[in-house]
């Protein structure tokens, strides 16, 4: 809704006197429409805002999508190596107790 110069006058000034900031006073200000040209959005501007904002929600879903197989395939690629490293280091391991005689 636009506010009327007059309106905005008497705004600043209450304002101005209740804040010691004037910058902070026009920021505020800057909110509302100087002027009664100065509409609203109208509603196929914020459908297309919306149909925007959907489309790429869709693009950074098939980001997210693609970027957790890539890391699945890498997670099972490590867990993988770990469970070879583990097992050969077990063998490993028992292969010295057997060569130091203490199990039989």
């Amino acid at each position: 809704m636009a506010l009327t110069e007059r309106s905005r006058s008497a705004l600043y000034r209450g304002l101005s006197d209740l804040l010691d900031d004037e910058e902070a006073v026009g920021e505020m200000l800057s909110n509302f429409a100087a002027r009664d040209v100065d509409e609203p959005a109208s509603r196929d501007f914020v459908d297309a805002r919306i149909a925007n904002v959907e489309a790429r929600v869709a693009e950074v879903r098939g980001e997210v999508a693609g970027l957790e197989q890539r890391l699945t395939t890498a997670l099972h690629a490590e867990m993988r190596t770990m469970t070879q490293w583990t097992i050969g280091s077990m063998v490993a391991f028992v292969g010295v107790l057997v060569a130091f005689g203490l199990i039989r």
